[in-house]
């Protein structure tokens, strides 16, 4: 069993207190993952101000000694605790966890370290919640995309279902958002992905007729890619991304050559609701958030609606569904 050394030259003892260096132990949450012979860790023990940090390890798997140590956040003041960690193919770890670099609030703070200990990048989640973010899962696929889930808080008593998934150089892909049959208390604790590009949440909702439910979210992913266009002469395209979607969606649009692009949101009937886009854009794809609403930001209800680009002289639809 291998502790992860202070900067002091002292190093953790498992039954121990205090340490050498003057490190409180806290709480002790590490989360072994191995590759090859190597295990990574983290762990959420005090800082020197007391409060808890996201350290974040790499052990020789055949002699325990260390190999690097990460500590986040950089400010021993700002408070952050590890929920989960994963390997992706190249050795890379990705912790994830909840804390707050300077705001009041804390956010999902998902960190990737290279097989050398480099931060490679740092992303914050901050959810359609008005208070914290919690995360509580993890999982990286074959191609390093990472998947984080966990809860938002609207205080007093209103948690809901949310995930984010992050490109393998960190770039956001998509968002999701399910505030739960109940909109009482309620969130994501695990996340699986199935062969076929599934995306499945499991949770809890709280019933008030009934206590606590299990939930179950079982998403497909759209290949993004293969619905953006061409480089060339190609006409404009819009899609979504999380279609049918709860409490926010991602629109995809794609220009052959930069100009004027007009966005926009209709009911079947074609009456226009929102606009989400009006004015340039570069070529290329371009992606942006819907929640859900009209121009003047009330919530619409469940149903089908239509989107509608206009661009380089042309016209282009897609439909996307809202759940309840």
């Amino acid at each position: 069993v291998g502790e992860p050394a202070l900067p002091g030259g002292g190093t953790h003892g498992r039954e121990s207190s205090t340490d050498p260096g003057g490190l409180g132990l806290g709480r002790r949450e590490e989360l072994p993952h191995t590759f090859g012979v190597e295990l990574l860790l983290a762990g959420g023990p005090e800082s020197t101000c007391g409060v808890f940090e996201i350290r974040s390890w790499r052990l020789n798997g055949s002699t325990g000694a260390q190999q690097w140590l990460q500590v986040f956040p950089p400010n021993p003041c700002h408070s952050a605790s590890p929920a989960a960690l994963a390997v992706d193919g190249e050795g890379s770890l990705i912790v994830t966890g909840s804390g707050a670099q300077g705001s009041s609030a804390g956010h999902f703070q998902t960190l990737k370290y290279d097989s050398a200990g480099q931060l490679v990048w740092l992303q914050e989640y901050d959810g359609p919640g008005s208070s914290s973010d919690l995360a509580s899962s993890l999982v990286v696929d074959a191609a390093g995309d990472v998947y984080v889930a966990g809860l938002t808080i609207n205080p007093p008593q209103d948690r809901d279902h949310v995930a984010v998934k992050y490109a393998p150089d960190g770039a956001e892909a998509w968002r999701l958002h399910w505030p739960g049959p109940f909109d009482t208390n309620d969130g994501a604790t695990a996340i699986a992905l199935g062969p076929d590009g599934a995306f499945v949440m499991a949770g809890h909702a709280y019933d008030p007729a009934h206590q606590e439910e299990l939930t179950t979210l079982h998403y497909t992913q759209q290949d993004v890619t293969a619905a953006q266009p061409a480089a060339g002469g190609d006409a404009p395209r819009v899609w979504a991304v999380g279609n049918p979607f709860h409490g926010e969606t991602r629109i995809g649009y794609a220009l052959p050559a930069a100009g004027t692009v007009r966005l926009s949101v209709h009911d079947v009937t074609g009456r226009r609701l929102a606009v989400l886009r009006d004015g340039p854009a570069a070529a290329g794809a371009h992606t942006l958030v819907w929640r859900g609403e009209d121009d003047a930001a009330r919530p619409l209800p469940a149903g089908v609606y239509l989107l509608r680009l206009e661009a380089a002289g042309a016209t282009r639809g897609a439909r996307v569904q809202r759940l309840r």
